[in-house]
């Protein structure tokens, strides 16, 4: 998963700015078109950090609730590229890597059956 990541995120992350740029009328300066790539790259980044700490938070009030495990981690993957590209306007695709991450880094949130079942 990690290499997958590594190469297909910011290959869709670079493909979508450069649609972006196709429209550069709504740019106005060099420093506005500068700006604009570290802001929606950081900010999916730290977002994707908050949400997967919210997420590992709901999981870790869960105990062997299969459904409900599952059900969190989905929603909170969709709800993240969501909220990232249409409401904050941030790389929705960079947030759902970073919640990936932080997930992982916190797998023990996740019940040990649950994580067999997950691994089938």
């Amino acid at each position: 998963m990690g290499h997958g990541c590594a190469v297909v995120g910011p290959q869709l992350v670079a493909y979508v700015y450069v649609v972006d740029a196709s429209h550069l009328l709504f740019f106005t300066l060099a420093t506005e078109i500068g700006l604009y790539f570290p802001r929606v790259a950081l900010g999916g980044f730290f977002f994707g950090l908050v949400a997967g700490r919210v997420t590992v938070f709901w999981l870790q009030h869960v105990f062997n609730d299969a459904l409900v495990e599952i059900t969190i981690t989905l929603a909170s993957t969709y709800l993240t590229f969501y909220i990232g590209e249409e409401v904050l306007g941030i790389s929705g695709v960079i947030a759902v890597v970073m919640l990936g991450i932080e997930i992982n880094a916190l797998k023990t949130s996740i019940s040990p059956e649950v994580e067999v079942f997950l691994h089938r």
